[in-house]
């Protein structure tokens, strides 16, 4: 499902099943609580395993990726990379620090996110936007803000070092290019004195035709929907800053059979999966 989402030189990959019951590395078995039910242990196991197929495919063979102190993935050096999993999709995005400086990945399952919960995930900009976007309900597209909102966070933190807030940052798609443009707000009003512009992360590949949508103090729905589709982000290098990247959504569609479900109140789970 995510093998083409990005351009190249970002290589992006799905587990197969039997990644989901493969073997982690002793340092990788040593993050995981001694308590950690079946399902965490699945979700850990098959994203570590399908990481390291990954970065097989990159010429680094047997590195052991543990979690960092904040519980995001620390990457071999000269390597970026995001891992996202939602029920039974995981999947991983890897590529050279010299070619790209940061990529997200977010994989979300598919319902509509409305009231409440759009005007957390949303500015007022982007619902205004939302309104006129063609082919979707308003819920579903507010579900594809969110999980670009999710990929450009794990794009931008790692380079930068910052919390992002919902309203931090700002989505404007653009479903008939299949991309989808991420700006940092936060940043924009603290250069506004000076002149600077907010930096963007920016590409090809956004959604056209369904949906796919964590910072620790950021509340976000948590039931399971129906369907998933995954988003992704990258920068490549200009400079300092991230400057333009690729960001997608593909319109394809997950297999059927899903039960139906809805989105809850909002609840703070951590942000690094």
């Amino acid at each position: 499902m995510i093998e083409t989402l990005f351009d190249a030189p970002v290589l992006a990959l799905s587990a197969t099943p039997e990644m989901w019951s493969g073997t982690l590395l002793p340092e990788e078995e040593a993050c995981l609580s001694p308590r950690a039910i079946a399902k965490r242990r699945r979700e850990f196991t098959a994203g570590r395993v399908c990481a390291r197929e990954a970065l097989e495919r990159l010429g680094i063979r047997g590195f052991p990726l543990v979690a960092g102190e904040d519980r995001s993935p620390v990457w071999p050096p000269g390597i970026v990379g995001s891992l996202s999993h939602c029920a039974d999709y995981c999947g991983v995005a890897v590529a050279r620090r010299d070619l790209v400086a940061g990529v997200g990945l977010d994989i979300e399952r598919a319902r509509p996110l409305e009231g409440r919960l759009a005007s957390i995930i949303c500015t007022s900009a982007e619902l205004r936007r939302i309104e006129s976007l063609p082919d979707l309900p308003p819920g579903l597209w507010t579900m594809i803000v969110f999980s670009a909102k999710e990929s450009a966070y794990k794009c931008y933190h790692p380079l930068m070092k910052t919390f992002l807030d919902f309203h931090d940052v700002e989505i404007d798609l653009a479903p008939e290019a299949g991309t989808f443009t991420a700006r940092i707000l936060k940043e924009r009003r603290a250069d506004q004195a000076s002149g600077r512009r907010g930096s963007p992360v920016a590409g090809p590949g956004a959604p056209s035709s369904s949906p796919s949508p964590r910072r620790p103090s950021r509340r976000r729905p948590t039931r399971n929907p129906p369907r998933r589709r995954p988003a992704g982000a990258s920068a490549k290098r200009s400079g300092r800053l991230p400057a333009t990247g690729a960001t997608s959504s593909p319109s394809r569609s997950a297999p059927a059979g899903r039960e139906p479900g809805g989105p809850s109140e909002p609840s703070p789970p951590p942000r690094w999966r």
